[in-house]
C-alpha cells in the first residue's frame, strides 16, 4: 500500500473537519447511507476521507483532489466534486452538522443504489489506480457555503465555474419570465428553449483563458437548464414551468472570498 496523506490545512478554522481512515471513529462519522457499504468498500476507504461540516452554513459545493506519484516520482492529479446550484439551500447540500464521504470516483451517496457488479467495478477502479503508487495525497481544494463564501485554495477555479452556472441559471429564467410577461405562448417558449439547447459552444480561444472558461461553463449550464425546462414544459405543462422559472430567477449569492 502506498503512503497515504490527507492534507487538512486550516479547514477546521472554518468549521470543516477532514477525517481520514486512520483516525478513530472514521466509520462512525460516515453518513448513515454510506455505512451500509462499509464491508464492500473497506479496501477503498483508505483512499477516501470524510468531510464533516461543523459550520453554521450548508455547503453548496465542494471539490477534492488526489495527487499520486509512482516509483519514478511522476506526479498525477485527479479531482472530484459535488455541486448543487438548484438552490443554495437545497436538501442535497451538506447541512450544518452533516458529513460526506469524499471519494476519487463519484459522490459516495450515489453508490448506495448501484448494483453489486458496479460497486465491484468502482472498487477495482480505485485500487488499480492507487494501490501500486508510491504515495497518495488527498486534499479539499474548495468549498462554497450557502451564502456564496468560497473557502480553500481553489486551484481548479471552482468558484468561477459555479458563478458561471449560477449566472446562466438566473439569466435564462429571467429572460423566459420576461418573454411570458410579453405574451409568449407554449410554442414560442418551446422554440426558444430548443434554440438554446442546440446552440453551438462558444469559441474557447477568444480572449484570456479565464474568460473563455467562464463562457464555456455559462454555455454548458444554460444548455443543460434549457433541456430541463423543455422537459418540464413538454411533460408537466406551462404552469409547472412558470413555477420553476420563478424559483430559478430568485437571486443567488455572488461567489466571494
Amino acid at each position: 500500500m502506498p503512503e497515504i496523506t490527507l492534507e487538512t490545512g486550516d479547514w477546521i478554522l472554518h468549521g470543516i473537519d477532514l477525517i481520514d481512515y486512520s483516525r478513530p471513529g472514521f466509520v462512525g462519522s460516515m453518513p448513515p447511507s454510506v455505512k451500509a457499504l462499509a464491508r464492500e468498500f473497506s479496501e477503498v476507504f483508505p483512499y477516501c476521507f470524510i468531510l464533516r461540516n461543523y459550520s453554521s452554513h450548508q455547503i453548496a459545493a465542494c471539490f477534492s483532489m488526489w495527487q499520486y506519484s509512482d516509483a519514478s516520482g511522476k506526479m498525477q492529479t485527479i479531482g472530484n466534486g459535488r455541486i448543487n446550484i438548484s438552490t443554495f439551500g437545497a436538501p442535497d447540500a451538506i447541512p450544518a452538522g452533516g458529513s460526506r464521504l469524499m471519494t476519487p470516483v463519484l459522490p459516495a451517496e450515489c453508490t448506495c443504489s448501484l448494483l453489486p457488479a458496479t460497486l465491484s467495478a468502482i472498487r477495482f477502479s480505485v485500487l488499480s489506480r492507487f494501490s501500486g503508487q508510491r504515495s497518495v495525497t488527498m486534499s479539499l481544494d474548495a468549498a462554497i457555503l450557502d451564502d456564496g463564501t468560497l473557502l480553500g485554495p481553489d486551484t481548479r477555479r471552482a468558484g468561477q465555474r459555479i458563478q458561471a452556472r449560477v449566472a446562466a441559471r438566473h439569466d435564462l429564467a429571467a429572460n423566459l419570465l420576461k418573454a411570458i410577461e410579453e405574451g409568449a405562448g407554449v410554442s414560442e417558449l418551446a422554440s426558444r428553449l430548443d434554440q438554446i439547447a442546440t446552440a453551438p459552444p462558444p469559441d474557447k480561444h477568444g480572449g484570456p483563458a479565464a474568460q473563455a472558461a467562464y463562457r464555456s461553463n455559462y454555455w454548458s449550464a444554460r444548455r443543460g437548464q434549457a433541456f430541463g425546462y423543455s422537459h418540464i414544459l413538454a411533460t408537466r405543462g406551462s404552469e409547472t414551468l412558470l413555477r420553476a422559472l420563478r424559483r430559478s430567477a430568485e437571486g443567488l449569492p455572488e461567489i466571494h472570498r
